[in-house]
C-alpha cells in the first residue's frame, strides 16, 4: 500500500512519537510512506527541535497560504494536488485539523481516510456551529482510531461502529535495569510539554509544596518545553520552591532520565494515554496520575495495585498519595512491580499488528465497494 500519514507536528510529543513509529512499521512490512506535515496549525516555539524520521519515508511539507482566513483552503488544495500525484492508496490523520482535511480531501481523491483522535473530544469540540460542522466533517472518515473507550463514546454511533481502540505502545527498545525502592533518588519526575491548560502545573507545585513540607529531602524534576515555561519559573519562585524544583528542559531519552529517580508524577486535567506514563511503569517506577478525561490514566492504573490515581485538581490527594509511597515503601515497591506488566499489554509489535490489521480492514472495504 501506498499510505499517507498526515500531521500537524514533528516535534518530541506523543503524538510524534506515534506517527514515526507507525511509519517505521508500516515500511518494515513492505509498504511506501509518505509523511505530510501541515504547517502553522501550532506555534513554531512548539517545535525548537524535531524528531529525526526514517529516510526511506518521504516527508512533504505544505505551507499555509498567505491570506488569512484562506490558509487551510490553501494547504486543501495542495494536499489534494500532491496526494493525486502520488498515487496513494489510503490516508491515516492525526489530531484535528490535519483529521478534518483529510476527510474533505480523501472525499475530493476518492481514497479511504482514517483518523487518529489523540486528545480529548469533550474538551475540543463544544455547541458552537462551527464545532459541530468539524465533528460532522470528521464523523465523515471512512475509520477511527481512538486511545480510550472513553474518547470513542464521544463519537456518533456512525463512526464508532467503524472504528477501533488502539492504545499507544511503549516505546522501549530494550529495559534499563532499575535500582529497589530504598536505593532509588529522593525525587519526584515529570516529564510532559509545559502546557498548564492541559497538565496542571500549578497543581503540581501546589502538591509538592504540600507534600515537601513533610518530606523535605525530596526534589522535583520536571521535563519538557513550552508555552508556560516562563510562568512555571514564577510559580516556583512565589511558592519558595527555588532549591527543590529544577525544569530540566527536553529530555532526548525520558526512561534512561527516569530509571533512578524516585516517584513518576502526572498532574494532567485531561490525557489520552501518556507516553511517558508507560514508560514510567515499565521501567517500574511507583506512578501517581491524576484521573484525567477521557480515561487514559484509568486503562492504565488499577488504583494501589500498580499505581496510585487521583482525582483532578486535589493538589490535597496529590500530595497524600505521594506521601503514602514514601511512608509505606512496600506499597512502593508492590505498585512499581505490578506496573511492569505493561510491557506485555502495550508492547509495540502488538499494538502494530492492530494497527496494520485495522488498515488492512479500512482498506480492504473501502475498494469492494468502489
Amino acid at each position: 500500500m501506498k499510505i499517507a500519514i498526515l500531521t500537524h507536528s514533528l516535534g518530541f510529543g506523543g503524538v510524534e512519537k506515534n506517527i514515526a513509529f507507525l511509519s517505521e512499521s508500516l515500511l518494515m512490512e513492505g509498504n511506501t510512506v509518505l509523511l505530510v506535515y501541515i504547517k502553522g496549525i501550532i506555534p513554531s516555539y512548539m517545535e525548537k527541535e524535531r524528531m529525526t524520521f526514517n529516510s526511506s519515508i518521504e516527508l512533504l511539507e505544505i505551507e499555509a497560504g498567505e491570506k488569512k482566513g484562506f490558509r487551510r483552503i490553501s494547504q486543501i488544495k495542495k494536499l489534494i494536488s500532491i496526494l493525486s500525484q502520488k498515487e496513494i492508496d489510503i490516508i491515516v490523520s492525526f489530531t484535528i485539523y490535519p483529521n478534518i482535511m483529510a476527510c474533505i480531501v480523501g472525499k475530493m481523491i476518492r481514497k479511504p481516510v482514517i483518523i487518529a483522535e489523540r486528545g480529548d473530544p469533550y474538551r475540543d469540540f463544544d455547541e458552537s456551529l462551527l464545532s459541530k460542522l468539524f465533528l460532522k466533517v470528521i464523523c465523515s472518515a471512512d475509520g477511527a482510531v481512538f486511545q480510550t473507550i472513553g474518547a470513542a463514546n464521544f463519537y456518533p454511533q456512525r463512526l464508532q461502529h467503524k472504528s477501533q481502540v488502539i492504545p499507544n505502545p511503549i516505546f522501549l527498545k530494550e529495559v534499563p535495569s532499575s535500582p529497589a525502592i530504598e536505593n532509588r533518588n529522593k525525587t519526584i519526575v515529570s516529564v510532559g510539554r509545559l502546557d498548564n491548560v492541559q497538565k496542571r502545573y500549578d497543581v503540581m507545585l501546589d502538591a509538592f509544596k504540600l507534600f515537601q513540607s513533610a518530606h523535605n529531602e525530596y526534589k522535583l524534576l520536571i521535563y519538557g518545553s513550552g508555552i508556560d515555561e516562563e510562568k512555571i519559573k514564577i510559580w516556583i519562585t512565589e511558592r519558595s520552591l527555588d532549591d527543590s524544583v529544577q525544569l530540566m528542559g527536553v529530555s532526548k531519552n525520558p526512561v534512561a532520565d527516569m530509571t533512578n529517580e524516585g516517584i513518576f508524577l502526572i498532574t494532567s486535567d485531561y490525557e489520552g494515554i501518556s507516553n511517558s506514563l508507560l514508560e514510567a511503569m515499565a521501567v517500574g517506577m511507583p506512578v501517581v496520575s491524576t484521573d484525567s478525561t477521557p480515561g487514559g490514566a484509568r486503562m492504565l492504573i488499577h488504583d494501589h495495585v500498580n499505581g496510585i490515581i487521583v482525582p483532578t485538581g486535589d493538589a490535597q490527594a496529590i500530595a497524600g498519595a505521594l506521601s503514602e509511597y514514601v511512608e509505606t515503601p512496600e506499597l512502593a515497591k508492590k505498585c512499581a512491580e505490578e506496573a511492569k506488566k505493561v510491557l506485555i499489554d502495550f508492547s509495540k509489535d502488538r499494538i502494530f499488528s492492530l494497527w496494520y490489521g485495522y488498515i488492512q480492514k479500512v482498506y480492504n472495504e473501502y475498494y469492494q465497494k468502489s
